[in-house]
């Protein structure tokens, strides 16, 4: 699931408001998403913020739900874009949204593998036309390639 709202402010009692996954019906283990973490650093990010909510947990600071305690509660989106920008600007890449970032990781992921069930399982989708969506660049090329292999196929 994910905060209902973008303001991630807890409720009275300690609860945050959330609602499914987008495009999910309904918040379920069901139709969780699972996202593979292949950088050490942010795996070991990650393990940091989950040992902070973990020793909160135990100590019950927002009750005994285990939902209440939010990994990215501290994170704030202008925070998070300042590092997408330093990020960013280690590479050729122009400046783009971490949606954009999930599209290109599927393109390049479909383009390396040429496996699009891969692809589907790693971004969480159910259906594989959602996927198809993601990877439009990569079929677009694979399309381009293929016109001019048949032309230069042609000219020989």
């Amino acid at each position: 699931s994910q905060p209902a709202s973008k303001v991630r402010a807890r409720l009275a009692n300690g609860t945050i408001k959330r609602k499914p996954l987008k495009g999910k019906p309904k918040i379920s283990e069901k139709y969780n998403r699972i996202v593979p973490i292949i950088d050490k650093q942010l795996f070991n990010n990650l393990v940091r913020l989950y040992k902070i909510q973990k020793a909160k947990f135990e100590k019950r600071v927002y009750g005994a739900d285990p939902k209440n305690y939010v990994l990215f509660e501290d994170l704030t989106h202008s925070e998070t874009m300042v590092d997408l920008r330093a990020a960013y600007s280690k590479t050729k890449y122009v400046l783009k949204s971490y949606h954009c970032c999930r599209h290109t990781r599927c393109t390049e992921l479909v383009g390396k593998t040429r496996d699009f069930v891969l692809a589907r399982y790693w971004l969480g989708h159910a259906r594989q036309e959602t996927t198809l969506r993601y990877t439009h660049i990569y079929q677009q090329s694979a399309r381009t390639v293929r016109k001019k292999n048949q032309k230069i196929e042609l000219i020989i």
